[in-house]
């Protein structure tokens, strides 16, 4: 082998380690912007699940307070129901003393409750 042809070779071996390096160093930049992108990309996750907890959150206070509210309609029809069924009891105890101990037929408490609210208590029947 002549100096010629061993110079060659030592160029050819060097440029093929240049391009290593350089190839090497490129992937090196891309591993890094991946790493970097892929960050970027868990901290989005992190702060879509933080806010979709909070929404869920939120979500689970708001029924809760529904639900509360709905309890205490529901006890207040409860407590209404009651107190209407007093009332119409009370009703019919005066109704009673009114017309001397005649009690009135529910045909005459539907009658009178038209007179009075210009609905009906009970169901029409017929009538």
């Amino acid at each position: 082998m002549s100096q010629v042809d061993l110079q060659a070779l030592l160029n050819n071996v060097q440029n093929t380690e240049r391009e290593a390096r350089r190839d090497l160093s490129h992937a090196s930049e891309e591993i890094a912007e991946l790493q970097a992108k892929h960050s970027r990309e868990i901290d989005d996750l992190e702060r879509q699940i933080g806010r979709k907890d909070r929404e869920k959150r939120n979500l689970e206070d708001e029924l809760k307070e529904r639900q509360e509210d709905l309890s205490r309609e529901k006890e207040t029809i409860r407590e209404l129901k009651v107190r209407w069924g007093q009332i119409r009891e009370v009703q019919a105890d005066w109704a009673a003393e009114i017309i001397g101990g005649t009690v009135y037929t529910a045909l005459d408490t539907q009658r009178s409750a038209r007179r009075i609210t210009g609905a009906a208590i009970f169901p029409a029947s017929g009538s």
